[in-house]
Parts: C-alpha cells; sequence; structure tokens
C-alpha cells in the first residue's frame, strides 16, 4: 500500500470561490472609497467654512466705527 501518493494536508474548511466571491471584493472597494471620500469632503466642508468666518471676522474688524 502507498500511502504517499495522497495530498499532504487536509483542508477543514476550504473556501469556495464563486461569481459572487468576487463581485463582494469589488464592492467591498467601492464602498471604502465611497467613505474616503465623504469624509475628505466634509473635512473641506469644514474648512472652507472656517476660512470663510475668518475672513469675515478679519473684515468686520478693518471697517471703521460709526458715531
Amino acid at each position: 500500500i502507498d500511502i504517499m501518493t495522497k495530498a499532504p494536508h487536509v483542508e477543514v474548511d476550504p473556501v469556495k470561490e464563486t461569481g459572487w466571491t468576487g463581485l463582494r471584493h469589488v464592492l467591498t472597494v467601492v464602498a471604502v472609497i465611497t467613505v474616503l471620500i465623504l469624509v475628505l469632503v466634509i473635512a473641506l466642508v469644514i474648512l472652507r467654512h472656517a476660512i470663510i468666518k475668518k475672513r469675515r471676522a478679519a473684515r468686520h474688524q478693518r471697517r471703521p466705527k460709526k458715531l
């Protein structure tokens, strides 16, 4: 009997590759990229708001006071 002809390992929980597996990876990548873009847009909006607020405050200080 030749026992060495069998595979040296046995998979306990093999992962089956299906058409949905690839699609799931693509959707995960798209979701991560979407979240990153959303965070970037929110950060830019907050930064823009801070810059506008700072300009308004500086403009308000430069005005001559009315008596």
